[in-house]
């Protein structure tokens, strides 16, 4: 890794760290985007509301874990692409106050990498079998921290800018990704089949609305599946149902809310899309051991102790 590297990685860490001065996971205009930035050593887990991820590691310590029996190690200077329905375990470490971790979450939307993709040419046949529940580490290159910096630039500025700028932004940035060390792995999840890219665009659509009331109808027609089918095939690709799917986003969602940006449960409750603060805690407990406010008794004294 060149000096130059070295040194928009430092500059790109030290901007985010100005924005975002405390340990928490926070979200951007880019749905299902987050930035991540950690003062201690602590476990994370998450769903992510998207299912293909690209993680950067900027700065701090590593994040290690696993998925499906293979280890995981993100250092600084390198991405993690994900592309996984199931819950993802991280243990962070070697991070502190002087120098946090730095994590920069961006989703691979399917409409916007399937425009770019059909205009870069390829000869290359791509094995047909599933690059679900997959994951690879590659270094970052400077074309992709460049961009990524260009993208996170323009969704600081939101307010300022048309969509169509931000849209920009991001295909710009996936072109980089398609010249970097991720591009085979990228080509694989985006050329399925037919089939498996009707339940993605379900599970994109899912990604999108799952604080609203989601009709299994409408998911059905949309996967032009009958409703046994849908059932089946969901099963199948994410390891549950759609509507224990969509708990678990409102539910993840919720809990960072809570231990991150000082929600209350019942707050919580109701910006990720439940109607009862009861049945969010008790399905919050159900899912992460722990009642809200027991979590967050647990969640400090960690900081404390650190």
């Amino acid at each position: 890794m060149n000096d130059n590297h070295n040194l928009l990685q430092t500059v790109l860490s030290e901007r985010l760290m100005k924005i975002h001065t405390e340990t928490g996971i926070y979200t951007s205009p880019l749905p299902n985007s987050y930035l991540s930035r950690f003062d201690y050593n602590r476990p994370v887990v998450r769903q992510f509301a998207h299912p293909t991820m690209l993680i950067f590691c900027l700065q701090g310590g590593k994040a290690t874990g696993s998925l499906n029996g293979k280890k995981i190690e993100l250092l600084p200077g390198s991405s993690l692409l994900l592309n996984t329905f199931s819950q993802n375990s991280f243990q962070i470490e070697g991070c502190s106050l002087e120098k946090p971790a730095i994590f920069v979450d961006i989703p691979l939307l399917r409409p916007q990498m399937g425009e770019v993709l059909s205009h870069l040419p390829t000869e290359k046949r791509y094995a047909r079998r599933s690059a679900l529940n997959e994951c690879e580490v590659k270094p970052s290159s400077k074309a992709e921290l460049l961009a990524l910096n260009m993208l996170l630039y323009a969704l600081d500025n939101a307010q300022y800018a048309t969509d169509y700028e931000l849209q920009i932004s991001l295909k710009l940035f996936y072109m980089q990704l398609l010249r970097g060390e991720h591009v085979d792995f990228i080509r694989r999840i985006f050329a399925s089949n037919t089939h498996d890219a009707k339940l993605l665009e379900v599970i994109h659509y899912i990604s999108t609305h799952y604080r609203e009331e989601i009709d299994t109808e409408e998911l059905c027609a949309m996967a032009f599946m009958s409703k046994s089918n849908f059932y089946k095939h969901f099963s199948q690709l994410t390891g549950t149902s759609p509507a224990q799917f969509i708990r678990n986003l409102r539910l993840y969602e919720g809990r960072r809310l809570i231990l991150t940006e000082n929600y209350s449960a019942s707050r919580a409750a109701y910006v990720v899309g439940y109607q009862s603060s009861q049945h969010f805690s008790r399905d919050y407990k159900k899912l992460f051991n722990y009642a809200p406010v027991k979590d967050v008794t647990l969640y400090t004294s960690e900081d404390d102790q650190e």
